[in-house]
């Protein structure tokens, strides 16, 4: 069966798999920073940010905490930030010298990136509790002047 998630105004930039309030269900990024979550089974809008969680910055990149619950949103801002799904408080979570064009998080490090890229991956978040540690991967967009 197919399902329909109608609710943005822009195009999705990131859809993956979550937890709100202990049950599966499926969030989706626009490029505005709106995020709405939705149930999987019958396309049902459950939760919506109310207002753009970038502060008008283009979202380019998301990923969910694999404990559930919670998002973490990066873009074309200096900052990645957390957002709670159930309530859409968000926060930020690492400040950022550029923009963020790919995210992940895992509970192991990332691997090194090779030496010669023209993109940066840095861990930009590193919290470690008394159960977890959390990496977050982040892919800079490197920008340079043209050479003459």
């Amino acid at each position: 069966p197919r399902v329909i998630c109608l609710g943005h105004e822009a195009a999705v930039v990131w859809l993956g798999r979550c937890m709100l309030e202990g049950h599966a269900a499926v969030a989706s990024l626009c490029a505005c920073g709106h995020l709405n979550v939705w149930d999987p089974a019958d396309g049902r809008c459950l939760s919506a940010s109310p207002a753009p969680l970038l502060g008008g910055a283009v979202a380019t990149a998301a990923a969910a905490y694999p404990a559930g619950g919670d998002v973490l949103l990066g873009g074309e801002a200096t900052a990645l930030w957390r957002v709670r799904l159930a309530t859409m408080e968000r926060h930020v979570a690492a400040e950022a010298e550029d923009w963020c064009v790919a995210l992940s998080l895992s509970l192991e490090p990332p691997p090194a990136p090779p030496p010669s890229s023209s993109s940066a991956t840095s861990p930009a978040v590193a919290r470690r509790s008394s159960r977890t540690l959390l990496i977050a991967s982040c892919t800079w967009r490197v920008l340079s002047a043209p050479s003459a």
